[in-house]
């Protein structure tokens, strides 16, 4: 992730200027669903476009041609991983998952407040059932930098990012305290561990859209 030249708010495709959320809190809940609730998530990506204008006019998104879509959904995808290709998780080089905005978000929030002295719930106000993000939330891509940069004095560092990390190969087993040693980091390990959701389908989230609509329209 590169801030040098500042956080995006938005960006251009062709003619358009589209203008999208960067509540941190607004994505953290989007990640989280795209873990387990993928109609949810892609509701909520729809809701991340706050304002497009072709430079005249504002337009709606569901006025634009299916291949701005796409790209527009494609950059909103490039955003939520902080500039890089899509994840929805921190990982290791290994490709384990070492962090989970649905499992851990209790971890999260509280090393947050530990480390940073930051109450992330301050920025929620429920209306009608559906969260509204105060204007002071912060950035999403802030929110990034701060939990790769999270010290170490939290259960979420210490714990569960700790004991997801260990490669249990390169544990010693030559004696019965090693392997008794290994053993529990094993178990933790196994305790702590986050599933991966498997599908044998392909589709992006623009391409489930697209055919949730087509659902509706019958």
């Amino acid at each position: 992730m590169n801030i040098e030249y500042g956080l995006p708010y938005g960006f251009k495709i062709g003619k358009y200027s589209i203008r999208i959320q960067t509540s941190a809190l607004f994505w953290i809940e989007l990640l989280s669903d795209m873990e387990s609730r993928e109609q949810r998530a892609i509701n909520l990506l729809e809701r991340a476009i706050l304002h497009i204008s072709d430079g005249k006019k504002e337009i709606e998104f569901s006025d634009i041609e299916t291949e701005i879509q796409k790209k527009i959904f494609n950059k909103l995808m490039w955003f939520v991983a902080g500039g890089k290709e899509i994840t929805g998780e921190t990982k290791k080089q290994s490709g384990e998952k070492l962090i989970s905005y649905k499992q851990d978000i209790d971890a999260i929030y509280s090393a947050f407040l530990q480390a940073y002295g930051l109450d992330l719930y301050k920025f929620i106000r429920v209306e009608n059932g559906r969260n509204i993000y105060l204007i002071d939330d912060i950035h999403f891509w802030k929110f990034l930098a701060l939990v790769s940069n999270m010290p170490k004095g939290n259960n979420l560092t210490d714990y569960y990012i700790y004991y997801r990390s260990v490669d249990l190969s390169k544990l010693p087993t030559k004696t019965d305290e090693d392997r008794k040693y290994k053993s529990q980091i094993a178990e933790i390990k196994r305790n702590v561990s986050l599933s991966v959701k498997k599908t044998n389908k392909k589709y992006t989230y623009f391409d489930r859209l697209v055919e949730e609509r087509k659902k509706l329209r019958g």
